[in-house]
C-alpha cells in the first residue's frame, strides 16, 4: 500500500487501484486475443511454428501455447524477469504440457534456436526500438522463416518526426481508427 496516502482515503485508493488492475488485465486479455485472432485468420494452424518476437510475459503467447502443437510455439524476449513471468502463467494455466519454448535473445540472434518457423510475429516490440535495431530484426529473421513463411510486425506510426507519445496505442491491424 501507498504510505503516503492519507488513512481515511486507503480504502478509496485501494479500489481504485484494483478497478485499474481488472482494467489493464482485461486490456491484456482482449490484445493477446487479437493477436491471436489476426494470425488463425492469416492461417496460422496448430501444426505450424510460430515465434513470438519479444513475447514478453506472453499477453499474446498463451492464446498461441493453447492453440498450437506441443512444441511449436517458441518466444524470445530480452527481458528475463519477463520470461520468467510467462513462464509462471504458463503453469498457472497448466499449459505445461504444450512445451513452450521461452528463450532469452538480446540480439535477434534467431538462428541460434536452430529451427524454422511458418510465421513469426513481434507484436508492440518495433515501437520501442530504434531504427538499427528493427532493420537487424528484419535482416535476421529472414533466415529462419520457412518457404512461404509470414512475418507480421506492429509499430505506432506518428505523422511527425519527434512525437509526443500516447500512453496506450492500439496497432491499425487491431481495429484502431483512422
Amino acid at each position: 500500500m501507498v504510505q503516503w496516502v492519507p488513512a481515511f482515503l486507503r480504502e478509496r485508493v485501494k479500489t481504485i487501484l484494483s478497478v485499474g488492475q481488472r482494467r489493464r488485465g482485461a486490456l491484456r486479455e482482449r490484445i493477446g486475443r487479437l493477436q491471436f485472432e489476426f494470425l488463425v485468420g492469416r492461417g496460422l494452424r496448430p501444426e505450424h511454428y510460430l515465434l513470438d518476437v519479444g513475447c514478453g510475459n506472453l499477453r499474446g503467447g498463451v492464446h498461441f501455447i493453447r492453440y498450437l502443437d506441443p512444441g511449436h510455439y517458441y518466444g524470445i524476449d530480452k527481458n528475463p524477469e519477463r520470461l520468467d513471468q510467462g513462464r509462471r502463467e504458463v503453469k498457472r494455466l497448466g499449459l505445461a504440457d504444450k512445451h513452450p519454448r521461452l528463450v532469452q535473445i538480446e540480439d535477434f540472434n534467431f538462428q541460434a534456436l536452430n529451427h524454422t518457423f511458418d510465421y513469426a510475429l513481434a507484436q508492440s516490440l518495433f515501437t520501442h526500438l530504434p531504427l538499427n535495431s528493427i532493420l537487424r530484426c528484419l535482416v535476421m529473421i529472414e533466415p529462419v522463416l520457412r518457404p512461404g513463411g509470414e512475418f507480421y510486425a506492429t509499430f505506432f506510426e506518428t505523422p511527425t518526426a519527434n512525437p509526443t507519445w500516447p500512453r496506450s496505442h492500439i496497432p491499425a491491424w487491431m481495429g484502431r481508427s483512422s
